[in-house]
């Protein structure tokens, strides 16, 4: 028998289907990790839809209602100080990208990645907003910067001379070290293969072990060589050459000692001037006067003895970034100098714009570099 069906059936179904996509569609955007909402824009921007992360992280207490209310009443101080810019440009219709700094419902410091998407010409009062948290994204950064800042300050500061190098063994970057012993500017031995640092009779064989090294990764066992330094003089060194190939990147670093054969005198320069003044436990700060024993060490009578050179740096800043490489902190350095924590807070701001720095090692590190005694 043959089944009649009538039109209101298939409205009927049709129906059905839809609140079922609809109910399924709810139950995806809730599962999301990113914060869904959909607002009415009018005085008050006012939430029309929350999904269950949205509801999360802005609800101070578990199940807190938040739609119907309006974006002061969530966000409270937190809002974007470029709101009345946003709610203008949604007004318009405009798609917005942006990062936004905020305190969630349970008051901490968050970073949200947000995409404002206009509702359309349909509704042209209706933005859905879709934001990311990036916040352990961002102190992971924050901290790898911190990380990069204090290796460079280590490097600068170390006794053994290093060069970075690219995938076919040329040098990319020194540390002051290196530099000194070679007698060369940094400039004029960056771009050069590590190899033709040394005797033409030992450089043809180093310069095949380094360029498989280069190819596939590994490391150079250390070994003596004789180097040559810009003044033409012969010194032997212990060269230590590694590769790190890992994800198709090609990074090596070069590092030279002088064997415990060599005469003093090269011992002495391959070190440096900077290696006296290395602190005997690196990245532990400096105790405050007040409790320091009376002698100073070598490494403090040295830093007081830096001069700034090119850096536009005022006195009173030298005398700050000084304390800095010491390890005081900002209320050590108001004592130190009578002045107010803000002011050493100022001093502290200008002397990291001067230097270009975004960490106060980052900051000591420059000084260093461009100071003389």
């Amino acid at each position: 028998m043959t089944e009649i069906v009538g039109h209101a059936d298939i409205e009927s179904a049709g129906g059905a289907a839809r609140a079922v996509r609809h109910q399924d569609l709810a139950r995806i955007v809730d599962s999301l990790p990113a914060l869904v909402s959909c607002w009415e824009i009018g005085d008050e921007w006012v939430l029309t839809y929350a999904n269950e992360a949205y509801c999360r992280f802005w609800s101070k207490r578990p199940g807190e209602a938040l739609v119907g209310k309006s974006g002061r009443e969530i966000t409270g101080d937190s809002l974007n100080p470029y709101i009345d810019l946003l709610e203008q440009r949604a007004m318009e219709g405009a798609l917005q990208q942006y990062e936004s700094v905020v305190r969630d419902g349970r008051g901490r410091t968050r970073s949200l990645l947000v995409a404002q998407i206009p509702g359309g010409p349909a509704a042209p009062r209706t933005v859905f907003t879709v934001a990311i948290d990036v916040t352990a994204q961002r102190e992971a950064e924050r901290e790898a910067a911190k990380g990069a800042s204090e290796l460079q300050l280590a490097l600068a500061m170390a006794a053994h001379g290093y060069a970075t190098l690219d995938g076919e063994g040329r040098i990319r970057l020194v540390n002051a070290a290196l530099s000194e012993f070679l007698d060369e500017a940094a400039a004029d031995i960056i771009g050069r293969e590590v190899s033709d640092l040394i005797i033409e009779g030992e450089r043809t064989s180093l310069a095949r072990s380094i360029a498989k090294l280069a190819a596939s990764g590994g490391r150079l066992e250390p070994g003596e060589y004789t180097l040559v330094r810009g003044n033409g003089e012969e010194v032997s060194v212990i060269l230590e050459v590694a590769f790190d190939t890992e994800g198709g990147t090609h990074f090596g670093i070069a590092t030279f000692r002088i064997p415990l054969s060599a005469n003093a005198t090269g011992a002495v320069m391959l070190e440096g001037r900077l290696s006296r003044r290395k602190p005997a436990s690196l990245g532990l700060p400096g105790v405050p006067g007040g409790r320091r024993g009376a002698a100073q060490s070598d490494w403090e009578s040295d830093i007081a003895s830096l001069k700034d050179d090119g850096l536009g740096l005022t006195p009173r800043q030298v005398e700050v970034v000084r304390l800095i490489a010491l390890g005081h902190s900002n209320r050590e350095i108001a004592e130190a100098l009578s002045i107010s924590v803000e002011t050493a807070k100022w001093h502290v701001k200008q002397i990291l714009a001067k230097t270009n720095a975004s960490t106060r090692a980052e900051a000591v590190a420059k000084f260093l570099g461009a100071s003389s005694l």
